[in-house]
């Protein structure tokens, strides 16, 4: 399906960033031939450090992420609380605190050069699909996409895959995001000089993740974060589509579950209203994920009525034993989206 894991890493300094340090098979279109593929599974390092960055609403997470043969192992990580002055509500503001910040991190971990994956939340990303009939010509500058698109057309990014589709139409997933603030983390990206693995956003790649472990058509995940909720709605091998609510979990932040409880009822409302407005949707398990939802429960696993915990249905990393306190239990969904694109990379 979709594949995710560079969005709009164009540019010839990070392709070669990408070419030229990162000694892994990373899908970026590859032309080289099976005997070269061959020689470098050859030369494979079984042990590999990578760095995840995360940030989404002012908070920027880093970890320090081991590939130990098939294991994914979460070593350390450290979350830091960033000013506007440095990062807006999405564009880097100061590129070289950013950069300085994000390396004395890096030489605590006492790495050196790691591979870089950098996810950002769904608050940047809108994602669409359109049918071949409404697209004649694919064109990142079509009237009709950029009239889709939630920023101004000298100021939108577009990403797109296109998917075999169904009967009656192959499709085009769209992702938009704001040009300006993407390439702020570019610029960020090419300062530190590190291998680049991916830029891209987290759930997009985990809604994949839900398609394949469900036997249904239509595969739902809510992405939770403190401000607002992204709900994406894929359809297998047709479509992916993002709606964005106007509420997160501030709101709700309580020791008292039943006020936990209201987002969730919440929640459940606004989901509910969707699937009445668009009748081809399905009803069928919604998944939920985000650092929200760890900071609303404030770790707890319990489970949550009309809802499926991603976290709870399969964990694919490790914590290091001496990181597993209750504190990371509040980056669960973080550290889950670091070890698919870490899969997705070796692979």
């Amino acid at each position: 399906f979709f594949k995710k894991e560079i969005f709009n890493l164009n540019s010839s300094k990070i392709k070669n960033l990408i070419s030229s340090k990162l000694n892994l098979k990373i899908k970026l279109n590859n032309k080289k031939s099976e005997p070269e593929l061959k020689e470098k599974k050859s030369n494979f390092v079984q042990t590999i450090d990578f760095i995840g960055i995360h940030y989404s609403e002012h908070s920027l997470t880093i970890a320090h992420i081991k590939r130990t043969g098939n294991k994914t192992i979460i070593i350390d990580n450290v979350k830091i609380k960033i000013k506007t002055d440095l990062i807006g509500d999405f564009k880097v503001e100061n590129l070289e605190e950013v950069k300085r910040i994000i390396e004395d991190v890096i030489e605590v971990f006492g790495l050196q050069d790691p591979p870089t994956i950098l996810l950002l939340g769904s608050s940047y990303f809108t994602a669409k699909t359109f049918k071949d009939s409404e697209l004649v010509v694919f064109s990142k500058k079509d009237p009709t996409l950029l009239k889709k698109s939630p920023f101004l057309p000298l100021n939108t990014s577009i990403e797109y895959q296109r998917v075999s589709g169904d009967k009656l139409s192959s499709y085009h997933i769209v992702v938009y995001a704001e040009k300006i603030a993407i390439d702020s983390w570019l610029n960020v990206l090419m300062l530190l000089n590190n291998p680049v693995v991916a830029l891209t956003c987290g759930p997009i790649n985990l809604v994949d993740k839900v398609s394949q472990m469900s036997n249904q058509i239509f595969s739902y995940l809510c992405d939770i974060e403190d401000s607002s909720t992204t709900i994406y709605i894929q359809k297998k091998n047709c479509g992916l589509t993002s709606i964005k609510l106007p509420y997160g979990t501030s709101l709700y932040k309580s020791s008292d579950k039943k006020i936990q409880n209201q987002y969730f009822y919440r929640l459940r409302d606004s989901i509910n209203k969707i699937m009445e407005k668009n009748t081809t949707f399905e009803k069928e398990n919604i998944y939920i994920t985000g650092i929200g939802l760890d900071n609303l429960t404030n770790g707890d696993i319990r489970p949550i009525e009309g809802f499926e915990r991603l976290s709870n249905s399969s964990m694919n990393y490790e914590l290091h034993k001496e990181n597993s306190s209750k504190e990371n239990f509040l980056n669960k969904s973080i550290f889950e989206s670091f070890s698919i694109l870490v899969d997705e990379a070796i692979s």
